[in-house]
């Protein structure tokens, strides 16, 4: 941060463009022909816009919060639901093991036998499945648990960024030192690209809306 007080928003416009663009729009009439609500510019310092790059910084962490929240959940579902089917795995090789069976069916029977090879098969199909669902986009092992503790992380992040903007929030026209308040607003553009590309990396839909010029 130097004492220019500059502020970056560009990721912060990028991802209301792409996951709130109602909220972009809002600015946007609010603020016809601002060239830092345009989607893909990068700007320069804070004043005097300051109050205008505040809005973009609450309203960005707003859709950052309620996005990645409901994106995380939907994460720790499919690792759980991987949990139980390890578990499940885990079970049938146990019914699989021969000492069971043979307790169970006899040593050496046909129907041990049988029992043992469908076993065998469930337990080996099932550990399959818990590899695909922990899977991310990138085919890549435990990537999605991997994800959702990154996403839990950037979320926790933007509450801590949203409770320090609180204060500028509410102080009207008096935006109070405009060094806090950049650094602030630089931090909160840095997590939106961050978020941008966790919840891509994650599948997550981009809204289809026309974001006004």
């Amino acid at each position: 941060m130097t004492d220019t007080a500059q502020a970056a928003v560009h990721d912060l416009v990028g991802f209301l463009a792409a996951f709130d663009p109602t909220a972009l729009q809002q600015l946007q009439r609010q603020h016809p022909g601002e060239p830092m609500l345009r989607p893909g510019r990068t700007l320069g310092e804070l004043a005097p816009p300051a109050g205008l790059r505040l809005a973009l910084a609450r309203q960005g962490l707003q859709a950052m919060l309620a996005h990645g929240d409901a994106l995380a959940d939907r994460l720790a579902r499919r690792v759980r639901n991987s949990h139980r089917l390890e578990l499940l795995a885990q079970l049938v090789a146990l019914l699989g093991s021969g000492g069971l069976l043979a307790l169970l069916l006899g040593q050496g029977s046909a129907a041990m036998q049988m029992a043992g090879a469908v076993l065998a098969l469930a337990g080996s199909a099932t550990a399959v499945v818990v590899k695909f669902l922990r899977r991310d986009l990138a085919g890549a092992e435990n990537g999605l648990v991997a994800q959702h503790q990154a996403l839990v992380q950037a979320v926790a992040q933007g509450v801590r960024v949203a409770k320090q903007l609180r204060p500028f929030d509410q102080a009207a026209d008096d935006l109070g030192e405009p060094a806090a308040l950049a650094a602030l607003v630089d931090e909160a553009n840095t997590l939106a690209g961050q978020m941008y590309r966790l919840m891509k990396q994650a599948g997550a839909p981009v809204a289809v809306a026309e974001v006004l010029a």
